[in-house]
């Protein structure tokens, strides 16, 4: 890589970091001071600049991914405390009735559904066993 190269990198490297914007006045004034450096400044400069760019890149990528494994953690604590998971296999003769009921309908909502209505069913069955 040139020293042409090299400056321009480090000017570009200024303008990520936001120590300004490119083409301004600013801009201008910090590449005609790098050019008043010598090859091996510059060289120094550049590989310096270019080495703490990639680590400040390296620990923002790391706090992303810890901030998402972070918020995936909590989401399963709070699923392990406040749900429970039941699995249950509908054979398609024995149950062709449930499979039927559940035909093109959100599966989870309508389980929970039929749940529902086959308790309160068994709740009125019993109150009525209770009267007589």
């Amino acid at each position: 890589m040139n020293t042409n190269t090299r400056i321009q990198a480090l000017a570009d490297l200024a303008v990520k970091r936001g120590d300004f914007r490119s083409g301004s006045r600013n801009y201008e004034a910090y590449i005609k001071s790098l050019m008043k450096l010598s090859v091996e400044e510059i060289e120094r400069r550049y590989d310096t600049e270019v080495k703490q760019a990639e680590e400040a890149e390296k620990t923002t990528q790391k706090a992303k991914k810890s901030d998402v494994f972070k918020i995936y953690d909590s989401q399963e604590q709070w699923r392990s405390v406040n749900s429970k998971v039941y699995h249950i296999r509908l054979m398609s003769k024995g149950d062709a009735d449930i499979l039927a009921a559940l035909e093109g309908k959100p599966t989870a909502q309508e389980i929970r559904r039929l749940i529902r209505l086959g308790i309160e069913a068994d709740r009125k069955q019993n109150e009525k066993e209770e009267q007589t």
